[in-house]
């Protein structure tokens, strides 16, 4: 099966020693037609070019939505996901006071401060070697133990579901993507990305 592009987003939470890793969002994009992957390619660099934007405009939501599905409390752990959205100047400051599909501890309130969001990014780092390859590092200590648990509090999963939600919102946006590249015979610009809604 013929690869146009291959891609790759990574959500990590670097694990203590022992304990598993956080999940990982990879998306691949096959083409699988050869006369729509002959097409494809003849349109060279400005597809590419489409392709990019889409791409980094696909994952600067993508990060945004796994800020709303952090657990809360502090706000630190949301802070720690923050390198890529602050070094391209993404606005996400409502998604750090998203309350609505994050999960909170039974029977705590939030104690949410502005200062622990600043103290978190200090554990946010990104690598970023060209437009389609870009990991971003959320070292915040505790945040490993939310997402897989341990004897004493249940998985959170945050990670594992932003990797489903961005997995299937990417299929639809490609898919109709593909359509209008298909209706019109010729490269134009895709949808733009919206918000993955919970």
């Amino acid at each position: 099966m013929p690869h146009i592009v291959q891609s790759s987003e990574s959500l990590f939470i670097p694990p203590p020693p022992g304990a598993p890793k956080g999940g990982e969002f990879q998306a691949t994009i096959r083409i699988e037609n050869p006369e729509v992957l002959r097409q494809w390619l003849a349109m060279g660099d400005d597809f590419t070019a489409h392709f990019e934007k889409f791409f980094g405009d696909f994952i600067f939501e993508v990060h945004k939505y796994l800020i709303r599905v952090s657990p809360i409390d502090t706000g630190m752990l949301r802070g720690g996901w923050a390198s890529w959205l602050d070094k391209n100047n993404i606005d996400y400051s409502r998604q750090l006071y998203d309350t609505s599909i994050a999960e909170k501890a039974p029977g705590r309130d939030y104690h949410f401060d502005p200062a622990a969001v600043e103290e978190g990014k200090a554990y946010s780092t990104f690598e970023a070697p060209n437009p389609l390859d870009i990991t971003i590092l959320n070292t915040v200590p505790y945040g490993i133990f939310l997402e897989v648990g341990t004897s004493k509090i249940p998985a959170r999963n945050f990670v594992e579901l932003t990797r489903f939600k961005a997995e299937s919102w990417a299929e639809r946006l490609f898919h109709a993507w593909a359509k209008k590249i298909y209706d019109a015979g010729e490269m134009v610009a895709p949808d733009t990305a919206e918000e993955i809604v919970a």
